[in-house]
């Protein structure tokens, strides 16, 4: 595995926004040969952020150039999240709103009426957010205050936390081929 000093990944950056006639977007740097992973990028230099990583690297990034235009405003999110709450008979868990099908999708809603909040924005379109319904088999309260911590977090942070999550599994998985690659044996 290689390893990447920041400055290399930095480096990295640059020469990819240089191939671009675009801000960088993390599919076309994911496209190009031999080089780090996003996820090393966006953990080493950038805070858990693609956007943060450009900033580190002090380039553009896709967002700066490719203005989004939404066709849901904020009563479409509102609207959404009722007929929801009226199909389940309670406040959708993100996850439940995301099973429905329903757009807009969880994440726009999220970052739109909610600030980043699930939580917040089951209050703003008028539901009461400490009914919100947990996945069945989870009755327990510390269960419930796991799904409700995954429920507040943003996306950011959630990709952060299965990204530190994957690191540690795929560093676990290298452990235990290297003691197993020591103790003589061979696939």
């Amino acid at each position: 595995m290689a390893k990447w000093t920041d400055q290399q990944l930095i480096d990295a950056l640059r020469e990819a926004a240089d191939k671009v006639p675009h801000g960088l977007l993390a599919n076309d740097f994911r496209a190009m040969p031999s080089m780090p992973s996003i996820d090393t990028i966006m953990r080493r230099i950038g805070n858990g952020s693609w956007v943060n990583a450009c900033i580190a690297a002090g380039i553009r990034e896709a967002t700066d150039v490719r203005p989004r235009k939404h066709k849901y405003n904020e009563q479409d999110q509102i609207d959404a999240l009722r007929r929801v709450n009226e199909q389940l008979g309670r406040c959708p868990s993100i996850m439940a709103y995301r099973e429905s099908g329903e757009l807009p999708c969880s994440t726009f809603i999220a970052r739109g009426i909610g600030g980043g909040s699930w939580r917040k924005a089951c209050e703003v379109a008028g539901l009461n957010a400490n009914s919100i319904g947990y996945p069945s088999g989870r009755q327990n309260s510390r269960s419930n205050q796991l799904w409700r911590d995954l429920d507040e977090m943003t996306d950011d942070e959630f990709d952060v936390l299965l990204s530190e999550m994957w690191t540690e599994y795929r560093e676990g998985q290298e452990d235990d081929l290297t003691d197993f690659q020591k103790e003589g044996n061979r696939w």
